[in-house]
Formats: C-alpha cells, structure tokens, sequence
C-alpha cells in the first residue's frame, strides 16, 4: 500500500514531506511502467523511486514492484502528474523543495535504470539515457 502523507505534518511511515530522507529500507526492483521497452530501477526508498519517477516520465509513467507487480505509481499522462504532485505535497514549492533536499538521492535511484535482464531497446525512446542524464544534471554534472 502506498504512503499517503499530509502536507506540513510528519509521521512514522512519511516523517517531514520535504526532509532529507535517509535510505534504510532493502533495495527493491521496481519496473518504470511505460509505453515503450521495459526498464527496472532499484530504490531502496518508496518515496524517492516515485518522484525519481514521476520527474522522469513526466508523470506519463507509473511504477510497479516487479517482484509482485504491485502498483506503487500509476502512470499520470496528460497533466495527472501534477495533480498527484499537488495531493501527495500540498504544493509546487513543497515538492521543488523536496527534490532539492533529496537529489543526490533521487539521482542515484535515476542511475540504477536499465532495460529489463534480456531485453533490447526497440523504441527510440531512450528512457535509460534519459534517466542517466536527469540524474547528472541533478548533480550539477555536465
């Protein structure tokens, strides 16, 4: 079940919503559910796999655990990203901030993208490179 967490409040499960969030759980394969190839990315961190995400594909991809094929994000093509961003953070400047606080975080889950074991990538669509490059930017890399 996904986290469900209250603007400006902090809990157990969700602690502060824009806080540096510390990696302590196991690292999980998610699939990056898309329309083009099947790509995984490993985060040991729910939260900072969602946005890394929804950053990504620009809410136009949603996210399972492969193991299971449990729905952690759905895919939120035509402005739905921005409404999930809204619910999940109250607001624009809460999420920047959160995206500010957790980069590194949120770049090192971008590193991990690939294209799933045994598969070769048949769309144009390079969400592999893509994510590689979200993540240098967000590092300040050239």
């Amino acid at each position: 079940m996904n986290e469900t967490c209250t603007p400006g409040t902090a809990t157990a499960a969700c602690g502060t919503l824009t806080a540096k969030r510390e990696i302590a759980g196991p690292m999980v394969d998610y699939e990056i559910v898309n329309m083009s190839d099947p790509y995984l990315m490993t985060c040991g961190d729910r939260r900072i796999a969602e946005v890394a995400v929804v950053v990504l594909g620009e809410g136009n991809y949603g996210l399972q655990v492969a193991a299971t094929g449990e729905t952690v994000l759905p895919p939120m093509p035509f402005g739905f990203g921005d409404k999930w961003m809204e619910r999940e953070f109250g607001n624009a400047a809460t999420f920047g901030e959160f995206l500010t606080n957790n980069s590194a975080a949120i770049a090192n889950a971008l590193d991990t993208v690939r294209l799933a074991k045994g598969r070769k990538r048949s769309s144009l669509n390079d969400i592999g490179a893509r994510a590689k490059r979200m993540a240098e930017a967000m590092r300040g890399s050239k």
